[in-house]
């Protein structure tokens, strides 16, 4: 298993029921909880970005994909290994009522991801297009 170090900066993710967390053995992806003081309201076709409470340092061979918990809630962040803020994802509510995020609601998810970089190469045509 890979060790991945963690900055807490919210302190109640120090209590294990909040702490992030794979849910299984078999789990592909680790909770997060929204590290939220207060409820935070997301409006129709509005948006909210939302920390989850801790830094982390990417090893250099892997990214993170976020991934909304929430039907009524659209994330998909991509975090790279430079990148060393507060993890979190910007939220948006495609729904047409108001979705009331609760403080330390387990929000999303997080997959790790090999990190591959291509040569991107122009050329005039693709073969089978």
């Amino acid at each position: 298993m890979l060790n991945l170090p963690i900055k807490i900066l919210d302190t109640r993710l120090t209590d294990p029921e909040f702490e992030p967390r794979y849910t299984g053995m078999l789990s592909a992806a680790f909770d997060v909880r929204a590290a939220l003081e207060t409820p935070a309201e997301v409006p129709p076709g509005g948006s909210l970005w939302i920390g989850f409470g801790f830094q982390a340092a990417l090893p250099e061979v892997l990214g993170a994909s976020v991934v909304a918990k929430r039907l009524e809630l659209r994330a998909a962040d991509l975090i790279d290994g430079e990148y060393l803020g507060e993890w979190g994802a910007n939220f948006l509510n495609l729904g047409g009522e108001p979705v009331v995020v609760a403080p330390l609601e387990v929000v999303a998810s997080i997959v790790l991801l090999p990190r591959i970089q291509a040569e991107l190469v122009p050329v005039d045509s693709l073969a089978g297009a």
